[in-house]
């Protein structure tokens, strides 16, 4: 998803030596915002599916501080979450919207459950992964419910 408040052209005006990669969001659990939910249709098989854009806003429990600041802290970190939508695998978007993010999902259809999502919490765990040329990357491995 494009955030329109960035300006491209300004970006690509930057000096390439100004520019400093961050390094990836410290492993442990995290609290999330739900930003924005979108349809996504998978590159290879052209599943149809649902990704929802995440931020983290606070840390629960174990998270590096050091490494936390080194990567820039939580800011407006944006992070996606990708769920097929067949037959098979929508149990796993339902129980997301239901068990992990704690909509109500008695007599109501996924469409009205997605419609609610925006603005909604919940907890997920960041693990790291690497690209295929080695660069370390931080991804949401495993969400769950907030207890409050």
């Amino acid at each position: 998803m494009s955030d329109p408040t960035v300006d491209f052209n300004s970006i690509l005006d930057t000096q390439v030596d100004e520019i400093v990669s961050k390094p990836p969001l410290p492993v442990g659990q995290y609290k999330f915002r739900i930003k924005a939910m979108e349809p996504v249709t998978s590159s290879q098989k052209k599943t149809p599916g649902i990704r929802f854009t995440i931020v983290p806003f606070e840390i629960i429990g174990d998270v590096d501080q050091e490494l936390l600041t080194a990567a820039g802290g939580l800011g407006e970190r944006e992070m996606r979450l990708d769920f097929w939508i067949t037959p098979d695998a929508a149990s796993v978007c339902k129980d997301f919207l239901v068990n992990h993010v704690g909509l109500e999902g008695t007599g109501r259809t996924m469409r009205q459950l997605l419609a609610e999502c925006v603005n909604q919490q919940v907890g997920g765990i960041i693990s790291h992964g690497l690209t295929k040329d080695g660069r370390q990357f931080a991804q949401v491995n495993q969400t769950f419910k907030i207890e409050e």
